[in-house]
């Protein structure tokens, strides 16, 4: 179930952060988890971008799933902006978050999402330095050959894949 831990400390950062346990890196289900966070931190476009930098309550959002050999997490953050509370980001970053599983998550929110999966995958191959720790990062997760194989499930995750797969994820039971 969930849980909820409340760190105090000296400092102006205020950070507010979830975490949603995930899937394994090489679950086919993890690139629907990739797309899930650009789909809700990608600037300007995204949806927690909107809700909460363009409103002025953060300052900054981020997000990541992390890829792993065995079940991970995915985590969101934001800085909270001086004219918001901690209280009111974490509020409305469980809406955003939690909703996005009942609302129609658009073909230019994938295409923009796969766009910047392939720049990156070509600025990596185009190097053999960092070709090389991709390769090992896959090697970790369990096979070098994800790397390959991903590429090709990009194409074909769908807008459906990452609603299912945001509502199976993204709910209090697994914050």
């Amino acid at each position: 179930g969930e849980r909820q831990v409340t760190v105090r400390r000296a400092g102006d950062v205020v950070i507010v952060s979830l975490a949603y346990h995930g899937v394994a890196g090489a679950d086919p289900d993890k690139l629907a988890e990739d797309a899930i966070v650009d789909v809700l931190t990608n600037k300007p476009s995204g949806r927690l971008y909107k809700a909460l930098v363009e409103k002025g309550i953060a300052s900054e959002v981020s997000g990541t799933a992390y890829p792993m050999a065995e079940p991970g997490v995915m985590i969101f953050s934001a800085k909270v902006g001086k004219n918001g509370s901690a209280r009111e980001v974490r509020d409305v970053m469980t809406a955003t978050v939690e909703s996005l599983g009942s609302t129609p998550i658009s073909k230019e929110e994938i295409e923009r999402w796969r766009a910047g999966f392939f720049r990156d995958y070509d600025l990596i191959v185009a190097e053999t330095a960092k070709t090389g720790v991709v390769l090992s990062e896959f090697a970790a997760m369990g096979d070098w050959r994800l790397l390959f194989l991903t590429r090709d499930r990009v194409k074909l995750t769908t807008a459906a894949d990452v609603a299912r797969v945001a509502r199976a994820y993204l709910k209090p039971s697994n914050r």
